[in-house]
């Protein structure tokens, strides 16, 4: 049986745990947030609701393709190559495309971007991914990869 998954909202903080006890002994019932008010409840749904894929044209195909994926992608002209476990080539620039992911995704060269949770390490000019893939670390690009290290 599929578990369902609810969202509480009630602004006595009492009644919040009280229901919140109940969730817990349903089994096949998960709760994602307890809010005290709309706006909680509306910045929930707004998380809950962002895609993990996105959709790309290759030979004649449309393909779904998850985020978690990607490991990177390389300009090629006006086309793009989007590594997952095959490579996958779109008609689109690396820009344009740059434009509709998430913010796990950094543009490291004018060529390259990739996906900081495949990030293995950084040794001088290379990022290392998990999978082994040395790609260039561009000089104009490397403060925004500091900064997003941390």
């Amino acid at each position: 049986m599929n578990t369902l998954r609810c969202l509480l909202a009630d602004d006595e903080p009492i009644a919040r745990q009280i229901l919140e006890n109940y969730i817990k002994d349903i089994p096949n019932l998960q709760l994602i947030a307890s809010c005290k008010n709309a706006l909680e409840v509306m910045e929930v749904l707004q998380k809950e609701s962002e895609e993990k894929f996105i959709f790309v044209k290759s030979d004649k195909k449309i393909i779904k393709l998850n985020f978690d994926d990607i490991t990177h992608i390389e300009a090629y002209g006006n086309y793009i190559k989007i590594y997952i476990d095959t490579v996958i080539l779109t008609p689109q620039t690396l820009s344009d495309f740059l434009e509709k992911l998430p913010d796990d995704f950094i543009r490291i060269h004018k060529s390259f971007v990739v996906n900081f949770k495949h990030l293995k390490l950084i040794d001088g000019n290379q990022f290392v991914l998990n999978t082994n893939v040395k790609l260039p670390i561009g000089k104009s690009y490397r403060k925004a990869i500091t900064e997003k290290i941390g």
